[in-house]
């Protein structure tokens, strides 16, 4: 959200921060069954990117989480902490700031009706697939997994249908060459914040999107065993080492780009 965030910050009045994983009453465990289902390798690549990844950014300055980079940006939205963007308390906070449009970037939470209510020009949703292919979970992987030419992410009215409703517009990006589910994940982050610079700069007066085709709809959940092991029998990996370094030097690239904005 960083190029999103440089430019339109200041229109965002809240940023709820969902801590639950997707479906699950714990972390503990959804991690245990995450473990279970599709294995070492893969949990271990999920703790690096929600703790020991984070952790070293942290340590060294840099912004991990967008409560960081609105910080870093100066900006200063209400920041709303819980487990589910449902919660009673969370709906009348939200109702409070009287928004246009709710954002979901990452959410672990399922938008229920009364929150989908909220906004008076709706509420959208970035989906790191080019839907209507790899609605669900973990597309990253399974669009390496599955040799695609190409990805993408997808901007979408948020419906009841998961991952379901309208498109507003689709970033694409080639998958020659890419040989990590990180450097995929990478790529899709720029996909994000170009999505978002588009609708953004011309904010619409009521969404209006094209809708899905169900024929061509196809839905993942998290790997199995199976899954992670076909992809490393593929040469492929779900991280490097080069791919952290990278991503820590973009971190470091965009937090001194704040800092010499700040400074002119």
């Amino acid at each position: 959200l960083s190029d999103y965030l440089a430019r339109f910050g200041s229109t965002v009045s809240a940023i709820v921060v969902t801590s639950r994983l997707p479906g699950e009453t714990s972390n503990v465990r959804g991690g245990l069954k995450m473990l279970w289902k599709s294995g070492w390798d893969y949990t271990r690549f999920k703790l690096l990117l929600n703790f020991t990844l984070p952790r070293r950014l942290r340590r060294q300055g840099l912004p991990t989480r967008v409560t960081d980079l609105a910080e870093l940006l100066g900006h200063a939205p209400e920041i709303l902490y819980c487990g589910n963007v449902n919660e009673p308390g969370v709906l009348e906070r939200v109702r409070s700031h009287r928004p246009e449009i709710l954002l979901s970037a990452g959410s672990t939470s399922i938008f229920g009706k009364e929150i989908l209510e909220v906004p008076t020009v709706g509420a959208i949703n970035l989906h790191s697939s080019l839907l209507p292919a790899y609605a669900g979970l973990a597309t990253y992987f399974w669009c390496l997994l599955n040799d695609e030419p190409e990805s993408g992410c997808t901007l979408h009215q948020i419906t009841p249908a998961l991952d379901g409703g309208p498109i507003l517009d689709q970033a694409a990006f080639p998958m020659a060459g890419i040989r990590s589910v990180l450097q995929v994940i990478r790529l899709m982050w720029k996909a994000n914040n170009d999505l978002l610079l588009r609708f953004f700069e011309r904010p619409p007066a009521a969404l209006s999107g094209r809708a899905q085709d169900k024929g061509k709809r196809s839905y993942h959940t998290l790997p199995l065993k199976k899954d992670v092991r076909d992809l490393l029998a593929k040469g492929k990996s779900l991280y490097t080492p080069d791919d952290i370094e990278a991503t820590v030097a973009e971190a470091e690239k965009l937090k001194a780009s704040v800092t010499r904005a700040g400074a002119s």
